[in-house]
């Protein structure tokens, strides 16, 4: 072969691997595989477990104590109302009243003497509990209802750790029944029991609470009230009163 010839089939031969180089990187791309549908769910963010049992009676339970604590308050709420339209009632009755007749100068009550300087007069804060409850009780007798309320719960106010406390809200909550207002002797027994559990006249006021609620329509409150001075306090005058009382009939 000559010279030329061989040059000649070197470049056909060149030319050829050229070619077939540009073929093979004009060909496409082979696909890209896609995940397997394993590999794409645990890549998902794993799904919020279930409550369990214990964690929807542990928020039933929380949710019952918000209830109870609700129904606490709008009791308490009741009561406070009852309590203060009572006595603006009291105060408006008081106010409409005559005023007394004054004396003539240099005249004084029978049995009492000329009246002390005012300098010498001891202030309102030192009036004693027991002061408190006679003149309230007084009223009480004189069937001056109003002003026996606001004496004696003026010394429940000032006095509330007193021996007489008890017997004074007693007397307070027997005008209320009284005067027909059993709700608001309710509320004055209820808030007795709670300054003073455990005193010694619970079971006294245990057995009214059961005549007023009986006074309201609510024989339930009135029978529940009864079984608990019978259950803790037996041997009681009140607990003998109870048994009574559920053994009657409310009239009507």
């Amino acid at each position: 072969m000559t010279r030329v010839a061989r040059s000649t089939a070197l470049a056909l031969l060149a030319m050829l691997l050229g070619a077939g180089c540009a073929a093979q990187s004009a060909a496409p791309a082979p696909p890209t595989a896609t995940p397997r549908a394993a590999e794409v769910e645990r890549v998902r963010p794993p799904a919020e477990p279930p409550r369990t049992s214990e964690d929807t009676a542990r928020l039933l339970a929380e949710l019952a104590e918000l209830q109870n604590a609700v129904a606490r308050l709008i009791a308490e709420s009741r009561r406070q109302d009852d309590h203060l339209a009572g006595l603006e009632r009291r105060l408006t009755e008081l106010e409409r009243r005559p005023p007394a007749a004054e004396l003539p100068p240099g005249f004084a009550p029978s049995g009492v003497g000329a009246a002390a300087p005012s300098s010498a007069a001891p202030p309102a804060t030192m009036t004693t509990a027991a002061d408190l409850y006679a003149s309230g009780m007084a009223r009480f007798r004189d069937r001056d209802y109003d002003t026996a309320i606001i004496v004696l719960s003026e010394l429940v106010s000032n006095y509330p750790r007193h021996p007489m406390r008890e017997s004074a809200q007693l007397t307070v909550a027997d005008i209320y029944h009284t005067q027909g207002n059993y709700r608001g002797a309710v509320a004055e027994l209820e808030r007795l029991l709670e300054a003073v559990p455990g005193g010694a006249k619970t079971a006294e006021t245990w057995l009214k609470i059961g005549l007023s609620r009986r006074g309201l329509g609510d024989e339930e409150g009135a029978r529940q009230a009864w079984e608990r001075v019978i259950t803790d306090h037996a041997r009681t005058d009140a607990a003998r009163q109870a048994r009574e009382l559920l053994r009657t009939r409310p009239k009507g």
